[in-house]
């Protein structure tokens, strides 16, 4: 779950209780500024939950955030352990600012993610994120390939606009 608080919270079902807790953008309380980030409860596109089977030893599931904050910024999330032993959260790039590719690097028109699915694969190759970025009345769809082992690689060079400007409301469900 990701709280309005802005992190990322992890609950045992079973008890009913929190087992784990991560700021979105991975900051430790000694770097955050004296105001604490909030998230808008409008907002949706803050978490997708993925498995990757055999991707990266220990780690059961792997989890995706976006965070507004900071000119938005994805983080990449190995979570493992936690049935018998210590639940262990580890962001996959700690050194790497992932920022998603900008409709309009310029700064003329602002654009804001509404938006975004991970499609992924055994072993973590041959992925994909889709993220949907909205102007108004007018969306863009772009699509970023990689393996889970050089994302932060080629984060600044393979993304793709897969579609340019179409009217509606839109969100991507699944893909």
């Amino acid at each position: 779950m990701v709280g309005l608080n802005h992190s990322l919270k992890v609950w045992n079902l079973a008890s009913q209780k929190l087992v784990g807790s991560k700021d979105l953008l991975n900051r430790t309380s000694q770097s955050q500024d004296t105001t604490p980030l909030a998230l808008n409860p409008d907002e949706s596109a803050f978490i997708r939950v993925f498995t990757a089977e055999r991707a990266s030893e220990g780690s059961m599931y792997y989890v995706v955030t976006y965070s507004p904050q900071d000119d938005g910024q994805f983080k990449f999330w190995a979570v493992g352990g936690g049935i018998t032993g210590q639940l262990v959260i580890e962001d996959l790039f700690p050194d790497s600012k992932l920022q998603p590719a900008d409709p309009d690097p310029s700064g003329s028109v602002f654009w804001n993610v509404v938006d975004f699915q991970i499609k992924s694969m055994d072993e973590g190759r041959n992925m994909a994120l889709w993220v949907l970025w909205k102007s108004h009345n007018s969306y863009r769809l772009y699509s970023l390939h990689f393996d889970l082992v050089d994302l932060a690689k080629v984060w600044n060079t393979n993304w793709t606009m897969t579609s340019f400007t179409f009217p509606g409301n839109l969100s991507l469900i699944h893909i």
